[in-house]
C-alpha cells in the first residue's frame, strides 16, 4: 500500500476547490473509496498516470464501479475511464451504453478489445472498437496495423482517445 491520494478540483461550473475523490495505490491498482461520486473528477483523477494499470472501486461506493480494472458508473452503463497503464485485453460488458469523453486518453498499450455478446451500443471488428452501427471508431489496439472504414463509418472519435492509437496504423481501407 503506497498511501492515500486526495484529488481536489474545481467544478466545471466554478466554485471552491473541494475534495472530490480519494484512492489508495496498492501496487499499480488504484482503489477508489466509497465516497467518490463525481464522474468528471473520477475520470480526471487518472489523467497523466501511466503507472496505474487497474482501477478498483469498493462495493460500498453508490456511484461508481469497476469491471476488469476499468472505471464505470455504478450500473455499468457508462465507461468512465480506462487507466493509461492498462495492458492486455480491454473487456467491455454487455450493459455499456455510452463512453465518457477522453475515457481512453493515452491508453496506447491495450493489445485487444472485446465487447461482450449482447451489447447493443458497441462491437469490435478485427479488434477495433466501433459503435454498433459502425458509424464511429472509438479505439484500436496497439497492434492494429490496418484500420477498416465500413460504408457506415463517419468518423474516428478522437475526443475519446486523443488519437494516440493511430500511431500504429499503417494502412486505412474502405470496405
Amino acid at each position: 500500500n503506497l498511501g492515500k491520494i486526495e484529488f481536489y478540483g474545481e467544478k466545471p461550473t466554478g466554485g471552491d476547490l473541494i475534495l472530490v475523490s480519494t484512492m489508495e495505490l496498492v501496487g499499480t491498482t488504484a482503489v477508489v473509496n466509497e465516497y467518490a461520486n463525481d464522474v468528471y473528477y473520477a475520470r480526471k483523477s487518472f489523467d497523466k498516470r501511466p503507472d496505474i494499470t487497474a482501477i478498483e472501486v469498493l462495493e460500498e461506493n453508490d456511484h461508481l464501479a469497476s469491471y476488469d480494472g476499468v472505471l464505470y458508473n455504478k450500473d455499468l452503463t457508462r465507461l468512465i475511464r480506462c487507466p493509461e497503464g492498462k495492458t492486455g485485453t480491454l473487456r467491455i460488458p454487455a450493459t455499456v451504453e455510452g463512453i465518457e469523453h477522453q475515457a481512453f486518453l493515452n491508453c496506447s498499450a491495450i493489445e485487444a478489445i472485446e465487447v461482450e455478446e449482447g451489447n447493443k451500443a458497441f462491437k469490435t471488428i478485427d479488434g477495433v472498437l466501433y459503435s454498433a452501427d459502425e458509424e464511429y471508431i472509438y479505439l484500436c489496439p496497439k497492434n492494429c496495423e490496418t484500420l477498416y472504414f465500413t460504408a457506415n463509418t463517419v468518423s474516428i472519435r478522437g475526443e475519446y482517445t486523443g488519437m494516440s492509437f493511430l500511431s500504429n496504423v499503417k494502412r486505412f481501407e474502405v470496405h
